[in-house]
């Protein structure tokens, strides 16, 4: 057999990442492990006792995520860890099922290896074979050809009584339609509602099929849902399938007899090119029309051309015929933009291929994003590759000034990143947006793509928007798990974002105790002033943060520090509105009547600010009423009344 796609496909994903993905199992279920692309994760789970046999929401294993996503590798060491094979999830789906609807012919490879039921139905009945056959792209027709070689029953019907050829003549590539036929489908078994693969096959106007089913043995006269197929065809006014079917045995007497072969004349189309490029079934039209002049890069009334229409439906077979009679694949729409981008938001890899071949720049600025970073944007793999390899710039900044690294960083365990490493990609690369991938995976808590781009010389301590660093933003997100990683790898805890905070502040601030003690255990200073001169103590105070101001004064924070204002801790408490700092701060000794540069003692900031016009209300109000009654009962002097 041959399965040069397949390794073509699989080979170059599991050789990038067991060379650069590190290994990061930790906090992370084995389903979502088995989404990976590398195995190693996956086994080490499973040495440390993980169950094969777990179930998310959805009833799925992780044999079912690794089946649709996940590498030959992972399903076995799944499988020989005990998973079940034919696990059933909540749709009825077996693994098997998941791997034939992705088109992963390898997977299912190993899958049927190991005893998987090749006709296992789902809920509705849908097999391996019905998932495979109406699958898209290449990796489709491998992934059919791998499963027919088992031989399984081809002419099986799910709850509505569609075979695998009746469910999707209509709308699969003729690749896959002969390769079924060839292998001894019946065209003539009808479903629920009487429609055989020949109805479907005329009353989506597939002339080219028509001619296959015909050679192996359609009968063209069984009445359908909508009457014969020559009585379909003479209603929709398809001339051309007409003539075949009346050319090979189709009983014309069956047709009213005032009923002709083509319907009265409708209106003329505007843009026929357009039409037929977007139906997608019928070529033969499509090449009609460009052999007679029509012109395959005029614009129909939304500014699109034939060609958009056909990539945005995926059309692969239209697409070649249009390129191939001059069609412009740089000419953009304002709705899609070029068709190249059209074609990597769908994941099209094969439709890149032939964009690419016939003049698509790779490098094209659409409205915010070239084709490379929108695929890394949606860690589309296999989209991503072909691009690189055509010569997309993997450094170019986007619109809003991010990379492609950068937009791959902000994808779970994204695949994209060690391939647009691997191809040279600046992992320190800022652009106008001011963030650093490595910036970008702290913030969307990206532990596996930290790791990585820390492993390939990502700066630790570089700053984003404000000056703020990775460092900080993981406190401020209370990431524990993100800070352990930054301090461990060298990250600059004295480090000031542009207000001259530190982390310290920042996690006295959000009362993040595990952070705060980790900053004091590796010696950073506790009464280091921001900007204004305020301490992390003041941070906590003015916050409320009990725990964490009491923790500080613990630690030595000076409780009669003063910011440039000459306040203390213990006045920002006050204007605050926070009772139970206060009475931290009193009882370690802070000054109940210190005169910040104004004369003003806590208490006077406190009566102030309860005296405003645009005094506070509802609990506010009620714990600034709370601060004064509080400094008064512990010797506040009460300001004068003069």
């Amino acid at each position: 057999m041959n399965l040069a796609a397949c390794v073509r496909y699989l080979i170059p994903v599991c050789l990038f990442c067991l060379t650069l993905l590190p290994s990061t199992a930790q906090g992370k279920t084995l389903i979502e492990l088995s989404r990976s692309l590398d195995a190693r994760p996956v086994w080490e789970a499973l040495a440390d006792g993980a169950d094969p046999r777990e179930r998310d929401k959805n009833a799925n294993t992780p044999l079912h995520i690794a089946a649709a996503w996940g590498t030959p590798d992972i399903c076995r060491a799944l499988l020989r860890a005990g998973a079940e094979v034919d696990a059933r999830n909540k749709n009825g789906a077996t693994p098997l099922l998941a791997a034939a609807r992705e088109g992963r012919a390898a997977n299912m490879m190993v899958l049927m290896e190991a005893g998987a039921d090749i006709n296992a139905a789902s809920g509705n009945g849908i097999t391996p074979l019905h998932a495979a056959f109406t699958a898209h792209g290449a990796p489709a027709l491998e992934a059919l050809r791998v499963l027919l070689e088992r031989k399984p029953d081809l002419d099986v019907r799910d709850k509505q009584g569609n075979t695998p050829l009746c469910l999707g003549i209509g709308r699969v590539e003729s690749s896959c339609i002969l390769l079924l036929l060839d292998a001894g489908a019946d065209p003539n078994i009808p479903n629920q509602s009487g429609q055989t693969a020949v109805h479907e096959a005329v009353r989506t106007n597939r002339v080219a099929i028509m001619e296959h089913l015909i050679r192996h043995g359609a009968d063209l006269n069984t009445p359908g849902r909508y009457g014969t197929p020559l009585q379909v065809a003479a209603m929709n006014g398809f001339t051309a399938m007409a003539e075949i079917l009346v050319a090979n045995g189709a009983d014309r007497a069956r047709l009213a007899s005032n009923q002709p072969l083509r319907r009265p004349e409708r209106k003329k189309q505007k843009y026929p090119l357009h039409h037929a490029a977007q139906s997608g079934f019928d070529l033969e039209e499509v090449r009609t029309l460009l052999k007679t002049g029509a012109d395959p890069n005029r614009l129909d009334n939304y500014q699109k051309t034939p060609l958009a229409y056909a990539v945005n439906e995926g059309r692969l077979s239209t697409i070649i015929l249009l390129l191939e009679a001059g069609a412009d694949p740089n000419i953009s729409d304002s709705q899609w933009g070029y068709p190249l981008h059209s074609a990597t938001q769908k994941n099209r890899p094969e439709v890149i291929k032939y964009l690419l071949q016939y003049g698509a720049k790779p490098n094209q600025m659409g409205k915010l994003d070239t084709p490379l970073q929108r695929a890394a944007s949606l860690d589309w793999y296999d989209a991503a590759k072909v691009l690189i390899e055509a010569g997309a710039d993997v450094d170019k900044a986007s619109g809003m000034g991010l990379t492609a690294l950068a937009y791959a960083a902000f994808k779970p365990d994204s695949r994209v990143a060690p391939l647009l490493i691997a191809s040279g990609a600046d992992v320190n690369l800022q652009g106008r947006a001011k963030m650093s991938p490595f910036f970008i995976a702290v913030a969307e808590h990206n532990i596996e793509t930290s790791h990585l781009l820390l492993a390939h010389g990502a700066d630790i301590n570089a700053t984003g928007p404000g000056g703020v660093s990775s460092l900080q933003v993981a406190v401020k997100k209370r990431y524990p798990d993100m800070v352990d990683l930054l301090l461990k790898a060298g990250a600059d805890g004295a480090q000031k974002d542009q207000f001259g905070k530190t982390a310290m502040h920042l996690a006295a601030r959000t009362n993040e105790m595990s952070t705060l003690k980790l900053l004091v255990s590796k010696g950073y200073a506790v009464d280091e002033p921001d900007r204004l001169g305020m301490t992390p103590l003041f941070s906590a105070a003015m916050s409320g943060r009990k725990e964490a101001t009491e923790y500080l004064i613990k630690q030595g924070a000076d409780v009669m520090a003063r910011d440039q204002g000459g306040n203390t801790p213990l006045h920002q408490a006050a204007l605050n509105a926070q009772p139970e700092t206060c009475a931290e701060l009193i009882d370690a000794g802070a000054d109940i009547n210190a005169l910040d540069k104004r004369g003003q003692t806590p208490l006077d900031l406190a009566l102030s600010r309860l005296g405003n016009k645009r005094q506070p209300r509802g609990e506010i109000k009620q714990r600034l009423i709370d601060v004064v009654e509080y400094l008064k009962s512990h010797g506040a002097r009460e300001p004068s009344k003069e």
